[in-house]
């Protein structure tokens, strides 16, 4: 009789949850996040390079009709004035531009004995245009002489000297003396530079070709150096959509064209440049048998360049509005109200993005104001001289 009690109570406990739990509210199921596409990030690397709108056989030009023959000599005339007028002087300017120039003298030399010229040393002309020049020299007492070597804005100087002499005005050596003084600052202004500032005196054509043609060293030709800057700075600019790369860079990622600019697609860069113009003479006849003009920049030589890195990003943009949903959702009170009104949870569609990375400089440097490097203006110095000098069409056949 216990028994069935205890049999009873449990069954009417059972019963009772039962009911109990047959009562309790239904929860919609957890929403997973939608695997999301992971961000792909590319990058395309470009060389700059600077966009010569001539090539060097356009500027330069030789005289069809001569031959120029093997073995024959040369001189190289370097005006002194070139240097003087070459550089500002600048504080703490370690490029010396006849140091500089020296190396390229002698990358020409090289060029030019290697195409069959003997290059005669100027020292040898110099000396003889010295001797033209002091036997050309007036008299302090030749009127007439130093009257037709003077400038017309110095002639009436010695006009009025000569007339204080002949009133008694001033003496003889005041006289000569003050004629003397207007002589040599004519003949040092058309030479272009003063005689105390040393021995290169091969300045002037015209006697430079005199001397090339007397004297016991004779030289066939002259290479005339009109113009040599070998610290020209030089603003470069690239645009990147030029290059195939990035172009196709482009292509593969359609969403960048409308993100491409000139903002972020020109680089404008501030370079060294060399220039040197040049021209051969032919010292018997005076004809000028070559022309040449040349200039590199430390890019085009291969001396520096600059390496420019471009990238795009592509991410889902709206991630975090898909998890902020996706959270809210997964909420008690979210769960029970789908379950209990029997909605569908409506997740947001993945958008996709696509980014272009900020381009960065990965190797040389763009500045607004070029660097003084002097391993690289050497380089650069040399490479200018040696391309144009080699440009010269030198025969081993006789005429």
């Amino acid at each position: 009789m216990q028994t069935l009690k205890k049999l009873s109570q449990i069954t009417l406990a059972i019963g009772i949850v039962s009911h109990l739990a047959g009562c309790a509210p239904q929860m919609a199921p957890m929403l997973v996040m939608p695997e999301m596409p992971i961000t792909k990030t590319d990058t395309v690397l470009i060389n700059l390079q600077s966009e010569q709108k001539k090539t060097l056989n356009e500027n330069v030009v030789q005289m069809p009709n001569h031959q120029v023959l093997a073995g024959s000599s040369l001189v190289i005339n370097v005006p002194d004035t070139h240097f003087s007028n070459n550089r500002k002087n600048t504080a703490n300017d370690t490029y010396k531009t006849k140091d500089f120039f020296n190396q390229a003298e002698q990358q020409i030399e090289r060029v030019l004995i290697g195409s069959g010229f003997r290059v005669i040393s100027r020292s040898k002309l110099e000396a003889k245009l010295r001797d033209l020049r002091d036997a050309a020299r007036c008299s302090s007492l030749d009127y007439n002489c130093l009257h037709g070597q003077l400038s017309n804005d110095m002639r009436p100087i010695l006009e009025d000297t000569k007339r204080k002499w002949e009133k008694g005005e001033l003496t003889e050596k005041e006289y000569t003396d003050k004629a003397r003084e207007l002589y040599e600052k004519a003949t040092n202004t058309s030479a272009g530079r003063t005689r105390e500032d040393g021995q290169k005196e091969l300045t002037d054509i015209s006697e430079v070709i005199r001397a090339a043609q007397s004297g016991e060293v004779r030289a066939d030709y002259i290479l005339q150096i009109n113009n040599f800057e070998t610290d020209k700075d030089i603003y470069l600019t690239s645009d990147l959509r030029h290059y195939p790369q990035v172009r196709e860079f482009i292509n593969t990622y359609p969403a960048l064209a409308s993100l491409i600019n000139n903002q972020n697609m020109i680089f404008s860069c501030a370079v060294i440049g060399a220039q040197l113009n040049a021209q051969l003479i032919h010292v018997q006849t005076g004809e000028i048998i070559w022309i040449g003009n040349h200039e590199l920049t430390e890019w085009s030589a291969g001396a520096a360049g600059v390496s420019i890195e471009l990238g795009q990003r592509t991410y889902p943009e709206n991630y975090n509005q898909i998890k902020s949903y996706v959270d809210a959702e997964n909420t008690p009170e979210a769960r029970l109200f789908r379950a209990a009104n029997k909605t569908s949870p409506n997740i947001p569609s993945i958008v996709m993005k696509t980014d272009l990375t900020p381009s960065i400089v990965t190797r040389g440097h763009c500045d607004k104001q070029a660097r003084a490097d002097d391993e690289v203006r050497s380089q650069l110095t040399r490479a200018v001289a040696r391309e144009l000098m080699e440009t010269i069409k030198v025969s081993v056949n006789k005429p």
